[in-house]
């Protein structure tokens, strides 16, 4: 149940925040949503959440909550994440390739934070926050129909000027370099390719 947690509590995130083109297509004052969208991974994303319980779709929005803490250290979040899985135990080397892939994502937040946002439109920095509150609760994103996801990123997009839509595309590239950097993008592939074939990983 962990895997659960851990891919469909970040997936969204990363599908959201994929690589920005080197000229992101503008028109109307407006950014192409178009680019944000992988029609057949995100068909798959939302085959695997419409399988969910309830009960369990709470879990992976609780998840990705703790994940998003900037609060919690890497134990923390590690035990909170345990608390949640159906499966309570894990060997040693299983959790410390978690608690590895937790403090990577601890990096990448701080990184995010102090080092990103400061330099950002107020404009910008308010989409981007925007954003973060949608990736925090992604079965409702999931639920929504494409054009619905389309519409909400476009309402998000209301009154920005071409800076902000290269400011918000200049913070998705660095971050996507980062986790790259941090090797959290492999991880990340290894975690989809489990999630998607069945097979157990954690």
């Amino acid at each position: 149940m962990i895997r659960f947690l851990l891919f469909l509590g970040l997936a969204v995130a990363f599908s959201a925040a994929r690589p920005a083109p080197a000229e992101p297509k503008l028109e109307m004052g407006k950014f192409d949503t178009a680019s944000l969208y992988d029609d057949g991974r995100l068909n798959k994303l939302k085959e695997v959440t419409n399988k969910l319980t309830p009960e369990q779709k709470k879990k992976i929005d609780d998840a990705t909550a703790i994940m998003f803490d900037r609060n919690l250290s890497v134990d923390d979040k590690y035990n909170k994440l345990a608390a949640l899985s159906e499966n309570k135990e894990m060997d040693a080397d299983k959790e410390k390739m978690l608690k590895e892939f937790i403090g990577k994502l601890n990096e990448i937040l701080q990184y995010y934070d102090k080092e990103l946002l400061p330099g950002v439109s107020p404009k910008a920095r308010k989409v981007l926050e925007a954003m973060e509150d949608m990736m925090k609760k992604p079965i409702a994103w999931m639920e929504k129909s494409k054009e619905e996801q389309q519409a909400q990123m476009l309402k998000y997009a209301e009154g920005m000027e071409v800076d902000d839509v290269f400011h918000i595309y200049g913070v998705m590239s660095k971050l996507m370099a980062k986790a790259k950097e941090l090797g959290i993008i492999d991880m990340h592939k290894k975690l989809e390719q489990q999630m998607m074939t069945g097979n157990e990983f954690f």
